[in-house]
């Protein structure tokens, strides 16, 4: 990809609202300042991080920044809070107290690097996400293979409102999954290659009550264990490359609001899948929800 260069005559569409570029650059021009009216930002680059060397958090109006690779920031020069509501991908050594606390209105989050150090409980960065309080979805992408990761306490301590939380390479041990179930608000959890290690997760009663949509690929697992309490509202289940994976919980039958399972290239599921299926049906009204099961190999 050749070197990108922005003419001036660019930064003149200082009006613009919505800017997307593509090109081959390792840094965000100071120029970019100059768009006081941009509310949305998005940049791909092949280079593995970006720099923000903009006077970002000077750009009232921006609400949404979307990088395709991991964006460093710049210490924020004032204390008032920023618009943005969204950023997405952050490299976690951006993740101090300071550009935290300027971000303080963000609704989504997405980090991408090396969680090693972030996540540590003793002195891991997550206890500045207390300035986070209006998180609605988090998703963590860990880049480097590294000693076991633990779930952070400020998880659950910082983050009440969390609606959606996505996970990958995080490699946390299935025995801790059960500590999500208690994140309230959680709606949407995506357990993305490895998130958990392990052959097996046996889960607790009573947690996961708002949780409606779970999708687990590309995991280790091989035994599943799901009380009939857990999961009250689930609507949607869906497993993507779980290779040995050897039955779905047939407690899952039960779930009152469950429209939809779907097993992507999780073949040894698929039996127990449709004895769901069957199940479902035999106890389908006119006023039950409709099931659907799909099934590719």
């Amino acid at each position: 990809m050749p070197q990108i260069c922005i003419p001036r005559e660019f930064y003149q569409l200082f009006h613009s609202r919505y800017i997307a570029i593509s090109g081959d650059f390792k840094e965000l021009s100071k120029f970019f300042s100059y768009f006081w009216n941009l509310q949305t930002l998005v940049l791909n680059t092949p280079k593995p991080t970006l720099d923000i060397k903009a006077g970002i958090w000077n750009m009232s109006r921006l609400r949404h920044l979307r990088t395709n690779k991991p964006a460093n920031f710049p210490p924020p020069t004032t204390s008032t809070s920023s618009c943005l509501q969204t950023l997405s991908l952050v490299a976690p050594e951006s993740c101090k107290e300071d550009v935290l606390a300027k971000a303080s209105n963000l609704k989504k989050l997405s980090i991408r690097g090396n969680m090693a150090t972030f996540l540590e409980t003793s002195k891991g960065e997550f206890s500045n996400f207390r300035v986070l309080e209006r998180l609605e979805s988090l998703t963590l992408l860990n880049d480097y293979l590294s000693r076991a990761l633990h779930l952070p306490s400020a998880l659950f301590v910082y983050l009440p409102k969390l609606k959606k939380l996505t996970l990958s390479k995080t490699r946390f041990e299935w025995n801790e999954a059960n500590r999500l179930g208690h994140l309230e608000c959680l709606e949407v959890l995506k357990l993305k290659e490895n998130a958990f290690t392990g052959n097996s997760w046996k889960m607790e009663a009573g947690g996961f009550r708002k949780l409606q949509v779970l999708w687990i690929e590309r995991a280790e697992l091989v035994s599943w264990e799901a009380s009939n309490c857990s999961f009250p509202r689930l609507r949607n289940l869906v497993f993507v490359s779980c290779l040995n994976l050897a039955k779905v919980p047939p407690e899952l039958a039960d779930l009152e609001y469950l429209q939809e399972m779907v097993l992507d290239n999780t073949s040894k599921a698929g039996d127990s899948a449709k004895e769901i299926e069957r199940k479902r049906k035999e106890k389908q009204t006119p006023e039950s929800i409709k099931f659907k099961l799909t099934i590719s190999y």
